[in-house]
């Protein structure tokens, strides 16, 4: 999957996953300190037509939230020398537990 955010236009490329036989239950978990990355979450659900309900910030991120999910997007602002937004710290613990594939991270560690 790719995502790439260039201007004010955001293109989305095809997807494809292994279990093609289902729909995959995303979830969009984003950290945002400044509401930047909030708001381009918000957007690429709404371009995947994920629903409201299953963007969240991620303070909320928990083993069983994130299980509820066949696929995470995740966004994360970055600063400094790249370092994650403050509340990626706890979630990044989360996720280390989670045993599916799927994860889409949007987070700005190239320079671009």
């Amino acid at each position: 999957m790719g995502i790439s955010y260039f201007f004010k236009t955001l293109y989305l490329c095809s997807v494809t996953f292994k279990n093609e036989s289902k729909m995959n239950k995303f979830g969009v978990f984003y950290g945002s300190t400044t509401g930047t990355t909030e708001d381009l979450a918000r957007r690429i659900a709404e371009k995947l037509d994920v629903p409201s309900a299953d963007v969240f910030d991620v303070s909320k991120l928990t083993e069983a939230l994130v299980n509820e999910y066949d696929v995470l997007v995740l966004g994360s602002s970055t600063w400094g020398a790249g370092e994650l937004q403050d509340d990626w710290y706890d979630g990044v613990k989360v996720l280390k537990k989670w045993h599916k594939s799927g994860i889409l991270d949007l987070s700005h560690y190239h320079n671009f």
